[in-house]
């Protein structure tokens, strides 16, 4: 399969839109950015009529309660259902990837999603933004194409928490002027 990479968030957006029966993927041991893009999405997907689950293979931390219950996410692949495709989030490789059966190929495509300089490009489409602090501003970027309305407080207060956690509090040196826009925008929206 040829690797596609999409410039921009819009181009990005344009294509996930087309979307359906779908499946995200985040990197083993998930930190806080992975899951709150990963429901950000979700959510947003949701009310947008598509068909969606999550994966986790483990738990999540009781201190991402805010984000999830125990109907949010699904640890074992349902029987006698096959999605259409994947969508990997804040994931450099695939061998990270957390997957069904971690490892072994996926055969549908994968929508790689990512902010990581050193992304190997494993998606079947890519659109990776390493000037992105956080997966979690990408997911914001690309939601602002399919609608600022899909961004309740709930999708907002999960890229929050995305954004805080991979830039240390806003301290960290991937924080900019540009990120503060942002995390004041979801601030108006709570």
């Amino acid at each position: 399969m040829r690797n596609n990479s999409f410039s921009d968030a819009k181009e990005a957006s344009k294509y996930l839109q087309f979307l359906d029966n779908i499946i995200i993927f985040t990197h083993e041991r998930p930190d806080g950015d992975a899951i709150g893009s990963v429901f950000a999405l979700q959510k947003a997907l949701k009310i947008s009529g598509k068909l969606i689950d999550v994966y986790f293979s483990e738990s999540l931390p009781i201190r991402y309660s805010t984000m999830t219950n125990e109907n949010t996410y699904i640890s074992k692949r349902r029987e006698n259902h096959d999605y259409s495709v994947c969508i990997s989030l804040d994931c450099g490789n695939f061998e990270r990837l957390e997957t069904f059966d971690k490892g072994k190929p996926l055969n549908i495509p994968i929508l790689n999603i990512d902010h990581h300089k050193d992304n190997t490009l494993f998606g079947t489409h890519n659109f990776i933004d390493s000037k992105a602090c956080a997966t979690a501003e990408i997911i914001f970027d690309m939601l602002l194409f399919i609608g600022k309305e899909k961004i309740t407080s709930d999708i907002a207060t999960c890229l929050l928490i995305g954004i805080l956690l991979d830039t240390g509090g806003l301290r960290f040196d991937n924080t900019n002027a540009t990120v503060l826009r942002k995390v004041a925008t979801y601030r108006l929206r709570r």
